[in-house]
């Protein structure tokens, strides 16, 4: 019995890495990820699943993952309600002009961002517009696309501009909507204290 669980142990521990990859991927809220059940179960089959028939087997590897998926991916990472967003202007409609791919990534960390996350596209600030201004960046093979936002204040995120540019530069016309926006949201919130 001894013999043949070693090299079953053995597979275990090879295929440690990826199941710590692939554990990460389920920690990250991937949307591609399988099996987002909140039973222990679900998780389990799902790396099962991912590691192979081998595993089925052994039912001190199915405790141990079970104790893994308990103690550290179901945590309750909901403790704060997830942010609204606020679109400012056209921005909404710009955005959904957008090629489907560069939507899907935008919207990704735009929603990554409402629940207190970091954006998984390409981000910076924009301390051009103004203070706590960021932008999202993504492209194609034939523009850039780009989404500036307000970091989350209370609990909104105040979309300021979305819009495609050609060169390097980002066009004036653009950082002055931009200004401009964060201006009028600005005295709106002074207004309301």
């Amino acid at each position: 019995m001894l013999q043949s669980l070693r090299p079953c142990a053995m597979r275990i521990s090879r295929r440690r890495k990826s199941w710590m990859r692939w554990l990460s991927l389920m920690r990250n809220d991937d949307p591609t990820a399988p099996y987002r059940s909140g039973r222990a179960k679900s998780w389990t089959l799902a790396l099962y699943s991912a590691a192979g028939p081998s595993l089925l087997s052994l039912s001190s590897c199915r405790v141990y993952i079970r104790c893994y998926m308990i103690d550290s991916v179901m945590k309750d990472r909901n403790e704060r309600q997830p942010a609204k967003i606020e679109w400012e202007g056209d921005s909404k409609e710009v955005l959904s002009s957008f090629p489907h791919d560069v939507k899907a990534t935008l919207g990704f960390s735009l929603r990554q961002i409402q629940n207190g996350n970091g954006p998984r596209c390409s981000h910076r600030p924009m301390t051009s517009v103004g203070k706590g201004v960021w932008e999202l960046k993504d492209g194609d093979e034939r523009t850039w696309y780009r989404l500036m936002y307000l970091t989350r204040i209370g609990d909104t995120i105040h979309v300021l501009h979305c819009f495609e540019k050609d060169s390097r530069r980002t066009d004036r016309r653009d950082l002055e909507v931009a200004k401009a926006r964060l201006k009028e949201i600005r005295q709106r919130l002074l207004d309301s204290i």
